[in-house]
């Protein structure tokens, strides 16, 4: 029997593998935003990662509304977000909403496959059990897998069909249904020899990240003590064969800084304390603060400053503001200059801004409409300009007319 699968959740995650596995199957897209199936009905992704022409030639079934759910669907995958609360614990409501989605339409021997990250243990104790228990299915006789995604949004090389694909399951049988269907959109499959031991990997991947990115902004934080460029101190290191290339950055999006919650707040369920996860949690947090306090200070020595702020995404080429952290520096500059600030990014720009009464123009994430944007912010020669590069990324550089503060 074909396979008809049900996608839960149809965002950065759900929407690739939707449309990479509608090439193979019947699929059912649901999302429980209805706006963003109707969006997604048009060929419109608000977050821009994937093309119209892509989308409009699919053949997925978008739905919203749960009784329109396919009766036949024999295959599951939950892709919902699972983020943390306002106090960094682990929020879980939509994966039990989906969960509840699924015992409703779940049939013996179906396929579950949970894709949204997790604490060690979530899919078999939390997951299998709630759908088990609404079902009235037995545990043996459901088929769930965890198979953490590995979507990194901006990245056109990363893509599904370049990544190793890491799938467990329940049972052997589980594991080879999970097989049959990512071999068909995966560059290779890779097998865990549990479900847990899936979870934690899932969790490793950007503890590890967000650890190497707190002592990289640490070392920031050392040069400007030092008053020393990091870049050449970096470019340095660099040359010694075994130094890990990683650079000062702010921890925003869905995964880096979210992840690490789910197995710290866990491990301390069990007497654990992972105090390497914890500080580097804070560094990288507190880190927002600093580069903010960086610009204000910069800010205060100018005289006359109008200036708006242009890339509040969350990183460089993402078109998603969500947990970003330069919207944050935004934020707390504009408590401090709220007359004298402006944002520039694309949503506001519609507008069309007037940027000849603009004298300071401060980057944050990078994208295509960046340059574009520097040009005719310098068009006007009248006075001279300042722009301020956060990071230094963007290769700028001063003249008679423009200033640039790389920091």
């Amino acid at each position: 029997m074909k396979n008809n699968i049900l996608v839960i959740g149809l965002g950065y995650v759900g929407l690739p593998l939707a449309l990479s596995l509608s090439k193979y199957y019947n699929v059912y897209g649901f999302d429980k935003s209805i706006k963003r199936i109707n969006d997604l009905k048009k060929g419109q992704d608000y977050n821009k990662e994937t093309l119209k022409k892509e989308i409009k030639k699919s053949n997925i079934k978008l739905l919203s509304n749960e009784k329109d759910i396919n009766n036949q669907i024999n295959v599951f995958i939950v892709t919902v977000p699972t983020p943390v609360n306002i106090k960094n614990k682990p929020d879980i409501r939509n994966l039990i909403s989906a969960c509840k989605l699924i015992s409703k339409k779940v049939k013996k021997d179906d396929l579950i496959i949970i894709e949204s990250t997790v604490a060690p243990s979530t899919t078999e104790n939390i997951c299998l059990n709630l759908i088990s228990n609404n079902s009235k299915i037995k545990k043996k006789d459901l088929n769930i897998c965890f198979s953490p995604e590995r979507i990194n949004p901006g990245d056109k090389k990363n893509n599904l069909k370049n990544l190793n694909k890491i799938i467990s399951g329940n049972s052997s049988k589980s594991i080879r249904l999970a097989k049959n269907i990512y071999e068909k959109i995966a560059k290779k499959v890779v097998i865990a020899d549990s479900i847990m031991s899936a979870e934690l990997a899932k969790i490793t991947e950007n503890a590890q990240r967000d650890l190497n990115i707190s002592f990289m902004n640490e070392l920031y934080k050392i040069c400007d003590l030092y008053k020393l460029d990091y870049k050449h101190v970096l470019s340095l290191c660099k040359t010694k064969w075994n130094f890990i290339d990683f650079e000062p950055g702010l921890v925003g999006g869905h995964c880096v800084p979210v992840d690490p919650y789910y197995l710290i707040e866990d491990i301390k369920k069990k007497g654990l304390r992972s105090d390497v996860l914890v500080a580097s949690r804070k560094v990288n947090e507190n880190f927002v603060d600093y580069i903010s306090k960086k610009i204000i200070k910069i800010i205060k020595n100018m005289k006359h400053t109008n200036m708006f702020f242009y890339g509040i995404n969350f990183k460089d080429n993402v078109y998603d503001k969500r947990n970003s952290k330069y919207f944050l520096i935004f934020k707390n500059i504009k408590k401090v200059y709220s007359k004298k600030i402006t944002l520039g990014d694309d949503i506001i720009f519609k507008k069309k801004i007037d940027l000849k009464k603009y004298n300071m123009m401060i980057i944050g994430s990078k994208h295509s409409e960046t340059y574009k944007m520097i040009n005719k912010f310098k068009g006007n020669k009248k006075s001279k300009k300042i722009i301020i590069n956060i990071f230094g990324n963007l290769k700028l550089s001063s003249d008679k007319n423009l200033k640039v503060i790389n920091i």
